[in-house]
């Protein structure tokens, strides 16, 4: 009788040690596969538009999928943050304003998202190319990955070329003049032409030109072109899509050119010869680019080649010229303010078009009932209707628009808009009008006690911050952000802060923690100093460059701060009117975040205020009461604690 070895023995017996083994090796072998996997991943130069993707860290590429940074959501015009989960970016995008949801990869553990996803979405086109081999395209042995805006909707319309991108990218206005022809034309860098034609002939609704047409110049430039009589130009220049994608370039009337095209026409008519029929043509090679006799545009795939030198402006800067519609104002009249337009897309995002004749340049700022005022410098009331000057709406977040004619020279057209909370808004000036563009601020909805809210004392340990008179900051501004945790808690929100004792603390650690528990809020707390003390006074809020949900909840706690401090407001203010790239703890942050300067530590009279237990608890009740008016609205009620209701 044979005996059954140990082994055999002990696989029969125990089955679940095999079991066991089997299970190892399948996780040893898919550790490995993830860890050939991560070895194929190269650094990878990404460009967005023609703009190269500034990052945290480096872009990566399998030479299949290109794994790209967070950050990227910002170039193309959209906003993200991770899911509580964190498997996912819950993404806000296009216009009107869109959400949608991307998984997240982790390569080398960092979560980026791929790319071939955010192209999808946006929509765009990729295109990967070999820097080393004159930028020729390549699907594989790739260095540099662009993502194109596609360009979709190109016509001439009221007397001017129109287009749109699935997201801002930059372009440049030319214009060749030869033998009596002219040609204008738009180069879209960046950008890929959405229809499969290569190269189209467009109609067009203004009689006076000939032969729209759009074109991929080269694998990253889409040209628009139209055939120009001498009467007419276009404004040479570069210009960057405007938040919606939209590129309106405005054909301009030509005085010297109508006087040239009148002399060429007389010499044709005592010669009898033609001197040319509406301008050059753009012949296609067999490739199907379009061609025209210029260098290649500055930003094609990195170039930087010279203007064309047969490029005219036919002696003439562009400024002071008419616009091609019969309703421009002409170089002597004030620009004429014809239609007030309100367009709802939904109750959290709404438009107001201020049609004009010609460009303003507006300026808005909220007003102390919550409200937005907009003057437009050199614009006079012209309106067809006049019952636009004062209308009502039933909108979450609009309710009326008034325009008053102000009595001062030049002239200034002032609109009211009475809102029934701080709106975010988006200020973008056009050629044609002016477009007001509001949003409900993010995390506006609910009510305070739904909220997670970071408290960041500022500085604290070594770093002491800004002393006077014995005092530090960091002891102060931790006194204040421990009375608006109490505060804040009575209100039923949850509130986590960056240091609740003296304790040093790294400065991107302050936003990172904001992020890492998906906070609301982020509030930092600050006092501040001067180079010449005792010469300022008051109280500051700070957001980060042109944010608008941000902007929104700094003039919200700006407002409610200064109305009890008994110190002058200076105001709302964005964080780069300090550096080029705003505030550290206010640029890293993902959520609405503000920093507050609530007075000046090196002025006496601040700095007795600062220092009283009193004066802190009203600066901390008032900070609440500032980001309850952000979230729930209603200043009548919005601006009560739970012990005045």
């Amino acid at each position: 009788m044979l005996r059954k070895s140990p082994f055999v023995n002990s696989c029969f017996i125990r089955p679940q040690i095999a079991l066991l083994i089997c299970v190892l090796g399948s996780m040893f072998c898919l550790s490995w596969r993830q860890a050939k996997a991560d070895s194929t991943l190269r650094p990878v130069r990404v460009f967005v538009g023609d703009k190269p993707l500034e990052a945290s860290s480096s872009p990566l590429t399998d030479g299949n999928e290109t794994f790209v940074p967070l950050d990227i959501l910002g170039m193309v015009g959209a906003q993200g943050h991770l899911n509580k989960r964190g498997d996912a970016v819950e993404i806000t995008y296009g216009h009107p304003m869109q959400e949608a949801e991307l998984a997240v990869a982790r390569p080398e553990g960092k979560p980026m998202l791929a790319l071939s996803d955010l192209a999808r979405l946006l929509p765009a086109d990729i295109l990967t190319v070999d820097s080393h081999d004159n930028r020729t395209p390549k699907a594989t042995s790739f260095d540099e990955v662009y993502l194109l805006a596609r360009v979709t909707d190109v016509r001439l319309q009221q007397g001017a070329i129109r287009f749109t991108t699935s997201f801002p990218v930059p372009y440049q206005v030319r214009m060749i003049d030869e033998d009596g022809q002219r040609v204008g034309y738009v180069d879209c860098l960046g950008a890929k032409l959405s229809s499969d034609e290569p190269n189209q002939t467009l109609p067009d609704d203004d009689p006076q030109t000939q032969n729209l047409r759009v074109g991929q110049f080269k694998p990253d430039v889409v040209r628009v072109a139209v055939n120009l009589p001498l009467s007419l130009r276009v404004r040479i220049g570069d210009g960057q899509a405007d938040a919606e994608g939209q590129v309106i370039v405005v054909l301009w009337k030509d005085p010297k050119g109508a006087a040239k095209m009148a002399a060429i026409a007389s010499k044709a008519d005592t010669t009898g010869k033609s001197q040319g029929s509406g301008g050059l043509q753009m012949p296609t090679t067999p490739g199907g680019e379009t061609t025209v006799t210029t260098t290649s545009p500055s930003g094609a795939l990195g170039a930087n080649a010279a203007a064309n030198p047969t490029e005219t402006t036919n002696g003439e800067s562009g400024e002071g010229n008419n616009p091609a519609s019969p309703n421009a104002p002409s170089a002597t009249k004030f620009v004429q303010i014809q239609r007030i337009v309100f367009e709802p897309d939904n109750d959290q995002n709404a438009t107001l078009r201020i049609f004009t004749t010609g460009p303003l340049q507006p300026s808005i700022r909220y007003t102390t009932d919550g409200g937005l005022q907009l003057d437009l410098p050199g614009a006079v009331l012209a309106l067809t209707d006049s019952t636009q000057a004062d209308q009502s709406f039933q909108h979450p977040l609009l309710t009326e628009v008034q325009a008053i004619a102000l009595d001062q020279t030049p002239p200034v057209v002032r609109i009211r808009l009475r809102t029934p909370r701080y709106d975010g808004f988006v200020l973008d000036p056009r050629t044609d009008q002016v477009v007001l563009r509001l949003r409900l601020p993010r995390n506006a909805t609910g009510v305070l006690a739904d909220k997670l809210i970071v408290l960041d004392p500022g500085h604290g340990g070594s770093a002491t911050g800004a002393t006077a008179g014995g005092y530090a900051e960091k002891n102060i501004t931790l006194a204040i952000a421990l009375k608006l945790r109490r505060v804040l808690e009575a209100c039923g929100a949850r509130v986590v802060m960056t240091r609740d004792r003296d304790r040093d603390v790294d400065l991107s650690a302050r936003p990172a923690l904001a992020n890492s528990i998906h906070a609301d809020f982020f509030i930092s707390i600050h006092n501040d100093a001067c180079s010449h003390p005792g010469e300022a006074s008051g109280t500051t809020t700070y957001y980060h460059m042109e944010d608008p949900s941000s902007r929104a909840l700094a003039n919200c706690v700006q407002q409610a701060v200064a109305a009890v401090t008994g110190l002058p407001s200076r105001g709302a203010r964005s964080d780069s009117s300090l550096y080029q790239h705003g505030l550290a703890v206010l640029r890293e942050s993902q959520m609405p975040a503000i920093l507050i300067e609530v007075a000046y530590i090196d002025n006496p009279v601040d700095r007795r205020k600062l220092i009283d237990p009193n004066f802190q608890e009203k600066v901390a009740e008032a900070i609440c009461r500032g980001l309850r008016l952000y979230i729930e609205g209603h200043p009548q009620t919005a601006l009560l604690l739970p012990a005045d209701r």
